[in-house]
């Protein structure tokens, strides 16, 4: 079974949020250009596709 995970920016967390859900085993994380979405943003694809990168040495596909 395959996990994903899909988090608002309430507090400003949702990067972080999403890489704590990395940490736990999630194989997939919703983000969007910039952290536009409904209520208060969703996760920045840019900001987690460098976190990825840079911290957690997972290749992502993107080219950063």
């Amino acid at each position: 079974m395959k996990l994903m995970t899909h988090c608002h920016n309430t507090f400003g967390l949702a990067v972080a949020n999403s890489l704590a859900c990395v940490e736990g085993g999630t194989d997939e994380v919703d983000g969007v250009i910039n952290g536009y979405g409904d209520e208060a943003g969703n996760a920045s694809l840019e900001e987690c596709a460098v976190a990825l990168e840079a911290l957690y040495g997972i290749d992502t596909g993107f080219e950063t």
